[in-house]
């Protein structure tokens, strides 16, 4: 003899008996614009590892520029972000961390390869040719 299948009836967020102002957090993380600020802080996220990951490998100027280029997009990015949900809350302030780690490196190296406006200037006149 076996047993009898029994269905559990659907417990939807009014029968929780949860305070309101959790019912509408709650909502809210499940809510399209609440998705779309993660999805849009995934696209920051995975770009940000990989401008890190370029800048451990610059040996120009001009990765460096555009590298630094990237990173002036992702924050615009980030900034557009302005939903205010504890999730979204959160990894906005670990991408914020990263961002700021990215912005450190960056000068670092600034200083190891300099912006250079116009020529340069080669003074040979140290030099003696004999």
């Amino acid at each position: 003899m076996e047993p009898d299948v029994v269905s559990l009836p659907y417990i939807g967020l009014s029968a929780m008996k949860l305070p309101l102002s959790e019912c509408r957090q709650i909502k809210q993380e499940y809510n399209l614009y609440t998705k779309r600020a993660h999805c849009t802080l995934n696209h920051v996220e995975c770009h940000a590892k990989s401008c890190l990951e370029n800048l451990a490998h610059v040996t120009s100027n001009a990765q460096l520029t555009t590298t630094e280029s990237e990173v002036v997009l992702l924050w615009q990015t980030f900034d557009g972000v302005t939903r205010q949900v504890p999730s979204v809350d959160m990894r906005r302030a670990t991408l914020s961390q990263l961002l700021s780690q990215i912005d450190t490196r960056v000068q670092e190296l600034r200083a190891d390869y300099p912006i250079i406006d116009g020529p340069l200037v080669y003074d040979t006149s140290m030099f003696s040719y004999c």
